[in-house]
């Protein structure tokens, strides 16, 4: 078949040749074809490659640096809410990290005259010679674990010397608590357990009172490590253990322990760890993901979480008080205050919270006023009914040994409910939302006590609570731990729900609440801050009357956050942090309470949560902003939600980095010059690909007109 203008013949048929038209050549015929190529085309196509590539490459370096910026402020999100702790260094040849939070710290310096140096607080961060340390849980009313704890955790590095290779066993029959005038000891558990790679003896002793029957129904346990440091028995040791002590708490101070040898020298040699090999290509790894994208770390994903919700997350008290009297006999007017966490569920101000937090008791009272004043115990013992020659071996044995005293308050607890009563009893409930602590109005008339109310902090109505106090001393699961509180006012920012259901064994949550104070006060002064605890989902269990279920973890919840909110790590809240119980061999295991929980007590009391919220809507879409380093946009959202909630937590603190931001010229809300980049680069793109095109056609026509005016051969 050949081809003649536009119409196609087949060789056989007759061909009629048509004259030929200068002016109207067939199409490939034009003298344009005479060159494979047009100077024009080649220069259309240069021009859109290089203005591709310009704006490819402009628009790729904005994407790093936006990129860049994010994971900037992503870890400065992770910083904001990184748990604060210290490093313990002996340059004896031992170290260990604690949370000066939680924990109030001594060590002490001996020296070569028979004297001792101690040092406290922040003198401990300095590496010494420290050849004693004491954690003591800070006194706080944050749940009864901890207040009515009387335990205490000790190192001590012995300088006796021993032999490197000796047995443990041996070693630490030394170091073995043994039988007094108070306390009988017997040994319940003995193992070997490693420690950073290094073996220590484990022993667990009960301590049994003598001073009187009853009180030998409330045995105390010592817990004692020993390890052999090159030479140099290191011991640690619990001491006062009760159902009250958190377990927990002490465990990550143990597992930091790392025994060195202090006489070892490294003399030029260079160790090269797999962890400072990974370190050499983290910038590489570092640009691949700013080019492919931000790349979210669990901790960074855990930071956002925790900045979307925190300001949901409020500090709750309760004070009670009324006329306190054991036996019918009246110890006066007397008031307790407690506090927890809890969270913010709804719009219109309704504030979850654990049981616990806001039922406290009489016994409560008495226990609190023998943990603060040891001096009024005789007369409440007789006040119990103890007979003088009882209530002297008490005092006694007390005075003798502190631990004493811890085995009378659980019996206090073991009371019938009428035997310690108020008479007259009055309730006040009060939330902090911001920084701001709650102030108590004519504190020093206890019987006209006020909550104080401010922009910060709200008085609170108890609408509902479903609690067996019961289960604190018994160690078991009969009911719920869970209570709604009821604020005045609207615009307050709230969590999202989810459901148990969807947790998993091993699954990575986080827990937030309010930290442990120093001093137990009515009142206090000093700013406070929500704190993070995280951990990963052990087991999901049922309470002992299979009506409820509880999600037991690793994550300490004994530091404050009991009653707060357990996320898991989509950012829904699954349960409400509640109890911290030991197991029989001297482990703690921490348990959240299912958030379906509250739902049947809403359902219960016939209460519609309003969980849309305007302030929280805002507050996510400025942090999505601020993330993307879109800061005058995020700043405007941020303005707004403090106008609709003032005492929003975090919102300052965001203000402030935004404008930080900003003035460095990190903002990138304006996109103008990023979307004309995008659209030079893609009509660059779509020019190359049309001259790239119209080429080929040419080189196609160019080939026809070769043959087509090709010199007859002859």
């Amino acid at each position: 078949m050949e081809k003649y203008g536009k119409k196609k013949r087949f060789v056989h048929e007759h061909v009629e040749f048509l004259p030929y038209d200068s002016e109207n050549p067939p199409q490939n015929h034009r003298p344009k074809y005479a060159k494979p190529y047009r100077k024009r085309h080649l220069g259309l196509l240069i021009t859109c490659i290089l203005l591709f590539i310009f704006a490819s490459a402009l628009l790729g370096v904005r994407i790093i640096r936006s990129n860049q910026l994010q994971q900037q402020v992503l870890q400065q999100a992770s910083n904001l809410q990184t748990t604060r702790t210290l490093s313990f260094d002996s340059t004896l040849g031992y170290r260990l990290v604690y949370n000066p939070t939680v924990f109030e710290a001594e060590a002490s310096v001996a020296h070569d005259n028979g004297q001792a140096t101690t040092y406290i607080g922040e003198d401990l961060a300095q590496p010494r010679a420290y050849q004693n340390l004491q954690l003591t849980p800070l006194r706080d009313d944050l749940g009864r674990e901890v207040r009515y704890d009387t335990s205490v955790f000790q190192v001590m590095y012995d300088q006796t010397p021993i032999d490197p290779s000796a047995d443990l066993e041996q070693v630490a029959k030394a170091y073995a608590p043994t039988s007094d005038a108070y306390f009988d000891v017997t040994m319940l558990t003995k193992e070997r357990v490693t420690i950073n790679g290094q073996e220590f003896s484990k022993a667990t002793y009960q301590k049994t009172p003598k001073f009187n029957a009853q009180a030998a129904e409330t045995p105390l346990r010592t817990i004692v490590y020993v390890g052999n440091n090159y030479g140099q028995p290191l011991v640690m040791t619990i001491a006062g253990v009760s159902e009250f002590t958190p377990l927990a708490l002490y465990d990550e101070v143990i597992q930091s322990v790392v025994m060195e040898d202090p006489n070892a020298v490294v003399l030029g040699a260079t160790v090269y760890k797999p962890d400072v090999l990974a370190n050499w290509f983290s910038p590489i790894r570092g640009w691949l993901r700013n080019l492919l994208g931000t790349e979210e770390t669990p901790e960074q994903k855990r930071a956002k979480t925790i900045a979307t919700y925190m300001p949901a997350v409020v500090k709750v008290y309760h004070v009670i008080c009324g006329e306190l009297t054991i036996q019918g006999s009246s110890l006066g007017y007397d008031c307790l205050n407690t506090t927890g966490s809890g969270f913010l569920i709804s719009e219109d101000g309704y504030v979850a919270t654990g049981g616990h937090v806001v039922s406290v008791s009489a016994k409560d009272v008495i226990v609190d006023t023998l943990r603060t004043n040891p001096e009024t115990l005789p007369s409440v013992l007789r006040l119990l009914g103890y007979s003088n020659y009882e209530v002297g071996q008490i005092v006694d044995a007390m005075n003798n040994n502190p631990e004493a005293i811890l085995s009378v308050m659980q019996q206090i607890y073991k009371l019938p409910d009428e035997v310690i009563r108020f008479n007259g009893q009055k309730d006040y409930y009060g939330v902090a939302l911001g920084r701001d602590q709650l102030t108590l109005l004519n504190e020093d008339s206890k019987s006209q006590l006020d909550i104080k109310e401010t922009t910060t902090t709200k008085k609170a109505t108890l609408v509902a609570v479903d609690y067996n106090s019961a289960d604190l001393v018994n160690d078991t699961f009969t009911g719920s731990d869970v209570a709604l509180l009821k604020l005045q006012g609207s615009n307050y920012p709230v969590v999202r729900l989810g459901e148990s259901a969807l947790l998993t064994q091993g699954m990575p949550i986080t827990v937030l609440g309010y930290p442990a104070l120093a001093e137990n006060e009515l009142t206090d002064n000093s700013t406070i801050s929500a704190t993070t605890t995280n951990g990963v989902v052990s087991a999901l269990r049922n309470s002992n009357d299979g009506q409820h279920r509880v999600i037991q973890t690793d994550a300490d919840i004994s530091g404050g956050n009991s009653g707060g909110p357990a996320f898991d790590e989509h950012g829904a809240v699954f349960g409400i942090a509640t109890y911290i119980y030991q197991s029989a061999d001297g482990g703690a295991l921490s348990y959240m309470r299912d958030i379906a929980d509250l739902g049947k007590l809403a359902q219960k009391s016939n209460l519609t949560l309003n969980t849309a919220s305007k302030t929280q809507e805002l507050w996510e879409s400025a942090l999505d902003d601020f993330y993307a380093a879109r800061y005058r946009s995020a700043l405007t959202k941020i303005s707004q939600v403090q106008s609709l909630y003032p005492p929003h937590s975090l919102a300052d603190t965001y203000k402030a980095m935004a404008e930080s931001h900003i003035a460095a010229g990190e903002d990138t809300s304006n996109q103008t010059a990023l979307y004309v980049l995008g659209a030079i680069a893609a009509t660059s793109l779509v020019g190359m690909m049309t001259m790239i095109i119209i080429i080929v056609r040419h080189n196609h026509y160019h080939r026809q007109y070769k043959t087509l005016n090709q010199p007859p051969k002859h």
